[in-house]
């Protein structure tokens, strides 16, 4: 817990718990390719910043975060065509999350009406090589 959850000051106590919401919101962060499937243009992405766990006594551990899997890869593209190229293990790219649930739209496509409220969740990762 962080200490000035308990803080007499309320406007101390509020900032707390936003900086520990904020914490726990995935934006984009750098990426390493462990393998990728051409036919679907998914990958199999490594975080490449270890996440943080606090535990009751606010000692802090750095540990692996988990494979994101089934990522859409992101290549250039627009007005009819694509830039593809050769991707390959151990290639970096730049993971980004996705604001909202993406397995609607990644299942039918389309604009389609998110499954759950999950936000900017490790499992709504697109990858832009």
């Amino acid at each position: 817990m962080d200490q000035r959850e308990r803080s007499q000051d309320f406007e101390e106590t509020l900032r707390a718990h936003l900086d520990a919401r904020q914490a726990k919101t995935w934006t984009a962060m750098p990426g390493i390719i462990e393998s990728f499937n051409a036919a679907t243009m998914t990958a199999v992405v490594q975080p490449a910043v270890k996440g943080r766990l606090t535990d009751q006594k606010e000692n802090v551990t750095l540990v692996v975060l988990p494979l994101c899997l089934d990522v859409p890869v992101q290549f250039p593209a627009g007005g009819g065509a694509t830039l593809t190229f050769p991707v390959a293990k151990g290639d970096e790219c730049l993971l980004v999350f996705a604001s909202r649930p993406i397995d609607s739209w990644w299942q039918s496509g389309g604009v389609q009406a998110p499954v759950e409220a999950r936000m900017h969740d490790l499992s709504d990762a697109h990858a832009i090589l």
